[in-house]
């Protein structure tokens, strides 16, 4: 089951294809145990696939870190870039709106920001 998840994720990296865009892309995954719960799973693949949509689509980022790990039963996905960040006019728009809202649905949250030189930070 982990392998199946793992795969499934680095599969959707490699479809955004970030070497034909110049973008240089790091993924970590290090969970222990994959979830159990398939809403859960499915949630993990659409939020790192708006993720890295919103990299690709408004970033302007020459580099992207992915790290999917684990603390206990707690779950963190981290999504980096050194592109322009979220414009203020644009945020929340639909796709974050939409992320917080499959999150804390199921019972978690979401920290969006810009980190220092403008790089976003999900």
């Amino acid at each position: 089951m982990s392998c199946r998840l793992k795969r499934r994720l680095h599969h959707l990296v490699n479809e955004f294809a970030f070497p034909e865009r110049g973008i240089r892309c790091q993924f970590e995954y290090r969970l222990t145990l994959t979830p159990e719960n398939e809403t859960v799973r499915f949630t993990l693949y659409r939020l790192l696939q708006e993720l890295l949509n919103n990299v690709c689509k408004h970033a302007e980022a020459s580099e992207v870190t992915i790290l999917l790990s684990q603390q206990k039963q707690t779950l963190h996905l981290e999504v980096r870039d050194n592109g322009t960040g979220i414009q203020p006019e644009k945020m929340p728009g639909f796709g974050i709106q939409g992320m917080r809202e499959r999150v804390s649905a199921l019972g978690g949250e979401t920290d969006a920001r810009i980190a220092a030189r403008h790089a976003g930070n999900c």
